[in-house]
């Protein structure tokens, strides 16, 4: 078996952006004839995308809430009005906002009092990753672990009414592809150590630390490996590796979500790495049923049949066909989320380009609110809430990234909803964490909206949903 190197670090590839802003279409080809990847942003990559925006980057000094919302100090932006004066005990914006001000020491930012898990694990990722017996005993345990048990619990199914044949591809199908695909065999490792990390940590008496278990190490680097195979992958789609190419995306929206459990939240920063691994790898998963669905129209139907990618596009069509979930009908509950100040009109980055990428997000919000609502199948809304990233508008994605005070309440809404399926394993309590983290960065003005926020969290909790 021809095994990677793990030595580039996992924040290489979770720091680097799509190459090009403008999505590549399904049927375009490379210089050497190949399909365009969807997972462009990989390790080993030898160039990092450049910031969107130079005044964007994160000023390194400043109170913590102006680190996190871009604003640099000494009046480089435009508007000194929007700049940190460092002003102790509080800054003039904190004061504006009425919110806490908090600086970070100079010992706290050269000496951290703990182990940063990320930082571990790159370092971790830097060493050689040998074919060893260790090694081959430690996957056989994985696999294993995986068949016997992690894999009924990436079904989405609900313990009330379980789905079998949904159970039956993830215990039985994947395993037997994973066989012939090393990308997705490296998801299955990835997945099954963040499980045994899981239980790990859940069952452990002992009071919480940022320090790495083995399991949280070797899901990293697994996941590392993952992303460069299937980079490989989705360079040379055929119809005979797209199912692969699509149960290892699937694979790693769920890495991508369970590592978000593991991330710090102090200071407050938007979630990229789950934007980004999601967006690309359900961009391959689209890819490749594309793939599957353009075959010769005589033998079309059979290979949709046989098929594993199309049993979960059959069984929820608006994955292909999300226009429905865009319908302006949709806006009405979330649309006063779009509704600006006077202060907004006068400070406020718009564009209709902007205005386009929040009233898609609050359609798609609303789309979902509905299904909740109407006590849809919990694997519906599962499986929308997962695919958040990619729904959305690329631009929305950039906001959030910017710290933009709109998109991070929206971004809230989300996770808010997520506090409804914490009893999947991966997700947990990750949905109040990333809530409570953006109403934390939040400024008075929003006061309104983050309380609805809360009871959005709060009416999760009252209906939290069952599955295996």
């Amino acid at each position: 078996m021809n095994i990677p190197s793990a030595s580039t670090p996992i924040e290489d590839a979770v720091n680097m952006g799509l190459k090009s802003e403008e999505i590549p279409k399904a049927d375009e080809t490379g210089n050497d004839g190949t399909s365009n990847t969807w997972v462009s942003w990989t390790p080993g990559s030898e160039s990092v995308k450049e910031s969107l925006k130079s005044f964007h980057r994160k000023t390194k000094t400043g109170c913590i809430r102006c680190r996190i919302r871009r604003v640099k100090v000494g009046g480089v932006f435009p508007s000194a009005r929007d700049a940190c004066d460092e002003c102790r005990p509080s800054c003039l914006n904190c004061k504006r906002h009425g919110v806490e001000c908090k600086y970070e020491s100079t010992t706290s930012r050269k000496i951290p009092e703990k182990p940063n898990t990320e930082n571990v694990t790159a370092k971790e990722l830097r060493t050689k990753f040998p074919e060893t017996g260790e090694r081959r005993l430690r996957e056989l345990t994985l696999l294993h672990h995986y068949t016997t048990s992690t894999s009924r619990t990436v079904t989405f199914t609900n313990s009330a009414n379980p789905d079998q044949t949904s159970i039956d591809i993830f215990t039985q199908i994947v395993p037997e592809f994973a066989l012939t695909n090393e990308a997705l065999l490296y998801s299955i490792y990835c997945i099954s150590s963040l499980h045994l990390n899981d239980q790990t940590t859940s069952s452990s008496t002992e009071p919480y630390t940022h320090t790495p278990t083995t399991s949280l190490i070797d899901a990293y680097t697994y996941l590392d490996i993952t992303l460069q195979l299937h980079r490989q992958d989705t360079h040379h789609l055929t119809p005979q590796n797209a199912d692969a190419i699509c149960l290892t995306s699937s694979n790693l929206r769920i890495c991508a979500f369970a590592l978000l459990q593991k991330r710090s939240l102090s200071p407050y920063s938007p979630p990229s790495d789950w934007i980004k691994i999601t967006r690309s790898a359900s961009m391959a998963f689209k890819t490749a049923c594309q793939c599957i669905s353009s075959q010769d129209l005589d033998a079309n139907d059979e290979a949709q049949k046989k098929s594993v990618a199309w049993i979960f596009v059959k069984r929820m069509p608006v994955l292909a066909h999300p226009v429905e979930m865009f319908n302006q009908e949709n806006a009405e509950k979330f649309i006063h989320l779009l509704r600006r100040r006077d202060a907004d009109l006068e400070h406020e980055e718009w564009s209709e380009e902007i205005e386009k990428a929040y009233m898609s997000t609050i359609c798609f919000l609303g789309y979902v609110y509905k299904r909740v609502e109407a006590k849809a199948n919990p694997a519906v809304i599962t499986r929308l809430l997962i695919g958040f990233p990619f729904f959305i508008e690329q631009r929305f994605g950039e906001l959030i990234e910017e710290g933009k005070d709109r998109a991070l309440v929206l971004l809230g809404i989300v996770f808010a909803l997520f506090v409804r399926i914490r009893k999947i394993w991966w997700i947990g309590g990750c949905g109040e964490r990333e809530a409570r983290g953006i109403l934390g960065v939040l400024g008075d003005e929003w006061r309104d909206v983050k309380e609805e926020i809360r009871d959005l969290v709060r009416e999760g909790e009252m209906n939290v949903y069952e599955f295996i």
